[in-house]
């Protein structure tokens, strides 16, 4: 039944993913968010769509608002080096907390060497 938090839960994860590949980040924050309240343990894949989630709003903020010759090309160096720190910070922070409960996870670790890269702190 749809009342059940944990069918809305997927719901609102559903419908971040849905909204990120929309372009539209600020509604799947908004998804994600409303997830995370209806849950007193995030679920790993609510967790790493939250990391994504700000990875994507940095990439906005960073490579699309303000777009140069540096951007997206790795290793990020230069004017590459996000500005916009704060959205590059959250997901960092939530990737350290996945990694903290699955640190053999190859898909965050990379993650968090991009975003170590993208905040000027890599290697």
């Amino acid at each position: 039944p749809p009342h059940v938090p944990g069918n809305k839960v997927e719901l609102y994860r559903s419908l971040a993913i849905e909204r990120l590949r929309l372009g539209d980040v600020r509604g799947a924050h908004e998804a994600v968010d409303a997830a995370l309240q209806l849950t007193s343990q995030p679920s790993l894949p609510l967790m790493r769509l939250q990391a994504i989630t700000h990875l994507r709003q940095a990439e906005v903020e960073n490579c699309i608002h303000r777009h140069n010759c540096d951007c997206c090309i790795f290793p990020l160096t230069g004017e590459g080096i996000h500005s916009t720190k704060v959205p590059t910070q959250r997901a960092r922070d939530t990737l350290m907390k996945i990694l903290e409960e699955e640190p053999d996870d190859l898909a965050s670790q990379w993650l968090l060497n991009v975003v170590a890269m993208a905040l000027d702190d890599y290697p």
